[in-house]
């Protein structure tokens, strides 16, 4: 009996042995199948890591080059496309990635369908199509605008057949204002998408995709001669290009322009068919209507010089002065030009105020400063120490503030700077300009800086040619030459006269001149910019205008799911 009941204990124990490594099995397949599935989930998230990381380098990659702060180093977003190498299956961090981009700049701009208050967020237009139907910024007059949709259903648009929706109003430091039916809603907008892969593109699943926004105004316009219709080229913020020639534009030498706002600007020149050239800049086009322009004369024009949309005066040859009141050209009386010689080339105009403008040039009896203080044009006698010298180029910060430059005088051979106090205009004599020079325009992006551009024909100079020729002020250091000296040049600025100057902030400026010669200041360095469409041809540029509202930058970033 006893012996029976130890062959059961022993059964027993073996059957709950049994059980217990068959629990212990399952435990541990249990435990291995979760490490197992941990240890993938985990390598599937570091992959997936790994890829929005890659993307992200994607993005850095083109930034780099769509905002690049030296001008010509930069790529338009257009160029970003599946089929570039440069930015397509590129290999980073054991992955690769692809970048696209999708410009949103509509041709031409829509309209305001009605007119706006400060408050609304429901934007009407005339049309959508063009713009960035998942939301962006656009810049109506002074005012920037981020939305997040477009829409087409007049429910929603107020009656409109088009709007934008979901609106903030004044952003990046503007106001939020009112603005009339009819003003344009501008948008210069990038969308830059980047795929990452890990550890590649074509068949990894564990991909990430990033979108950012870049959005920004980095407009200019120069003009100048040719013999093949007019000269205005455009600098899309990347590259320059040739607008037209246009039939709306009278094929003319092109002196000087203007741009007031990315709707508004100016471009003058010579005469033809009895009348100066004057050609208006509406957002979309350049033209010189009937209305506009019946009233000017027929004389050349060399200077034009904007207060606002309704407000701008231009100069010119035989003491011409004319004036825009938004709506025609009018040219004044020789009643109320006082003092001005009847033969009076006007060479330059800049104002700042309604009642507050500076005219320079020259006659046979000397340098010529003429103001206008709203009623009307007054010759200013000038110190002493001005030299019978054409004057080229005049700038205006105040009514107490005005630099004008202009030839070299014959005595020293230096070209003339001269300065208004408020008072009266002197020399302002330094050893930084060399001999044998020109200066022939002049930009003053703030009180306490200029550039004033032209040729010189020093010592330093290669034999028989012309150098161009750099001077810049700075309030409490004064004027300086920049590159005295050199035989060569930096960053390939070549041995060519530079003829005008515009510029919109002290770290960006542009300088145009001989044989379509373009250059840019970026705050550190001037560097050629290249010209190289084909339809702009070997000719001199005149006149330069910049309009910018921040080199574009990224205004929103976000990942895009599946």
């Amino acid at each position: 009996m006893a012996r029976l009941m130890r062959l059961k204990q022993r059964g027993y124990l073996l059957i709950v042995a049994a059980v217990l490594i068959a629990a212990v099995s399952v435990f541990a397949l249990s435990t291995t199948h979760v490490f197992t599935s941990l240890i993938r989930v985990s390598s599937q998230f570091s992959n997936s890591s790994k890829a929005l990381y890659i993307a992200e380098g994607g993005i850095d990659h083109v930034l780099q080059v769509l905002i690049n702060p030296t001008a010509g180093s930069r790529i338009e977003c257009a160029e970003l496309t599946s089929s570039n190498p440069a930015y397509t299956n590129i290999s980073l961090g054991g992955g690769r990635y692809s970048v696209t981009g999708v410009l949103y700049h509509p041709d031409p701009y829509a309209k305001l369908a009605s007119a706006v208050n400060s408050t609304q967020t429901t934007i009407p237009l005339t049309f959508i199509t063009g713009y960035a139907a998942n939301g962006g910024r656009v810049y109506i007059d002074e005012e920037v605008l981020d939305y997040q949709s477009v829409s087409t259903n007049s429910s929603i648009c107020g009656g409109n057949n088009a709007c934008l929706v979901g609106v903030t109003r004044g952003v990046d430091g503007t106001t939020a204002s009112n603005h009339t039916a009819n003003t344009y809603a501008v948008q210069h907008q990038c969308n830059v998408t980047a795929e990452g892969g890990y550890p590649d593109l074509s068949n990894s699943s564990e991909k990430r995709k990033v979108e950012v926004w870049l959005s920004g105004v980095d407009d200019g316009w120069a003009v100048g001669e040719s013999t093949t219709g007019e000269m205005i080229i455009y600098w899309s913020g990347a590259k320059w290009y040739r607008e037209g020639p246009l039939a709306t534009v009278p094929d003319v030498r092109l002196n000087d322009i203007d741009i007031v706002s990315l709707t508004d600007g100016w471009i003058v020149g010579n005469a033809k068919d009895g009348r100066a050239a004057a050609v208006h800049w509406d957002g979309t086009t350049w033209s010189a209507t009937t209305t506009m322009t019946e009233n000017l004369p027929n004389k050349n024009l060399f200077g034009v010089d904007c207060v606002d949309e309704t407000d701008a005066w231009a100069v010119g040859e035989d003491a011409t002065f004319v004036h825009w009141n938004g709506t025609t050209w009018l040219p004044v009386s020789a009643a109320n030009i006082i003092n001005v010689p009847a033969t009076a080339q006007m060479n330059a105009v800049s104002c700042t105020a309604s009642n507050d403008c500076w005219a320079v040039g020259n006659n046979s009896s000397g340098a010529l400063f003429v103001r206008w203080n709203g009623t009307q044009w007054i010759r200013s006698t000038p110190d002493a120490s001005v030299p019978s010298v054409d004057m080229n180029g005049v700038s205006c910060l105040a009514s107490d503030d005005c630099w004008a430059v202009g030839d070299r005088e014959a005595q020293n051979k230096k070209a003339v700077i001269t300065h208004w106090n408020g008072t009266i205009w002197s020399r302002d004599v330094t050893s930084a300009i060399p001999d044998n020079d020109d200066l022939n325009a002049i930009a003053c992006p703030d009180a306490t800086h200029c550039w004033a551009v032209g040729n010189s024909s020093s010592a330093s100079s290669p034999a028989g040619k012309s150098r161009a020729l750099f001077m810049r002020w700075i309030s409490g250091t004064g004027w300086s030459r920049v590159y005295a000296n050199d035989t060569t040049y930096p960053n390939g600025v070549p041995d060519q006269n530079l003829e005008g100057i515009s510029c919109f902030s002290n770290g960006n400026c542009w300088a145009v001149g001989k044989s379509k010669l373009v250059v840019s200041w970026n705050g550190t360095e001037w560097t050629v910019v290249p010209t190289s469409d084909p339809n702009i041809p070997l000719k001199d540029l005149h006149g330069v205008s910049v309009l910018n509202t921040g080199i574009p930058h990224i205004v929103k970033w976000r990942e895009i799911y599946p």
